[in-house]
């Protein structure tokens, strides 16, 4: 007991109450009380056996994430879903500890999902929608794309991009207009416009020779490296909005939601 005391820079009255607790909590004898000092019974080395494996396995914690048991709702719009999110699921569960998550997306910039249904919400928006905290991803910049066959029959003709079918993702047409204004264009368009419900419609419209869409390169990346499309402009311009990862107030602090937004930041 003198040695313990020693070592644990506790009292030997302590040590000695803490033996007591130990046994009477788990009913047991662990030492036989000699004049020569304390003997572990079978129980008392049974006992150190299966401590000494509890100490180890506390010993390989490292704080790594542990996933939840229950599943992440996620609510996107449709072509970020199909573009950015779906192709960064398995990094995005390796980030997590393999958090099970579930994905629903929306035509709508901002889906009109009740708290409820979905713990994360991705939105395509100016500012954070109204009652939510929001996580900056990234900002969308706009540039116009079309198939490399587009613009051999924009050369070839001597045709500029006002000439040409403009692909529209939104029925206001508002990107085609923010990109005329940030560029200075006043002359109007001269070629057919043509109303998609999505920008992954319009996209694969102008993959298949239509016309030229426009949007945000990050989400036609896999086209753009397999050559399928090109950008016949080298302009970037940005469209005002960004793209959030924005959950409702009662979840602050939510460990789950907070790791899945952390890894969805971390692979920006």
């Amino acid at each position: 007991m003198k040695k313990a005391s020693a070592v644990l820079h506790r009292s030997q009255g302590a040590i000695s109450k803490q033996i007591k607790q130990l046994e009477e909590f788990y009913n047991v004898r662990l030492f036989e009380r000699s004049v020569d000092g304390l003997i572990l019974t079978n129980q008392g080395r049974h006992f150190v056996t299966v401590s000494r494996k509890v100490m180890a396995d506390v010993s390989l914690y490292d704080g790594s994430p542990v996933a939840s048991d229950d599943p992440i709702k996620i609510s996107a719009p449709s072509t970020f879903t199909l573009r950015w999110l779906l192709p960064r699921m398995d990094s995005i569960r390796q980030h997590t500890g393999g958090q099970a998550i579930e994905v629903s997306s929306s035509f709508e910039d901002v889906a009109a999902t009740p708290d409820h249904c979905v713990e994360l919400l991705i939105a395509r928006t100016v500012a954070v929608p109204k009652g939510m905290v929001g996580i900056e991803l990234f900002p969308e910049m706009l540039t116009p794309m079309c198939s490399p066959l587009m613009l051999d029959q924009m050369d070839a003709k001597k045709q500029s991009l006002r000439e040409q079918n403009l692909l529209h993702a939104s029925a206001d047409g508002e990107e085609w207009a923010s990109w005329w204004d940030y560029a200075g264009e006043i002359e109007p368009a001269t070629g057919h416009p043509i109303v998609f419900d999505t920008m992954e419609i319009a996209l694969s419209a102008a993959e298949a020779t239509m016309g030229i869409a426009i949007g945000d390169p990050v989400l036609a990346q896999e086209r753009l490296n397999a050559k399928r499309l090109i950008m016949p402009v080298a302009k970037l311009i940005p469209s005002g909005k960004k793209y959030w990862a924005c959950y409702a107030q009662s979840r602050i602090g939510d460990p789950a939601v907070t790791k899945v937004v952390q890894a969805l930041k971390a692979l920006v």
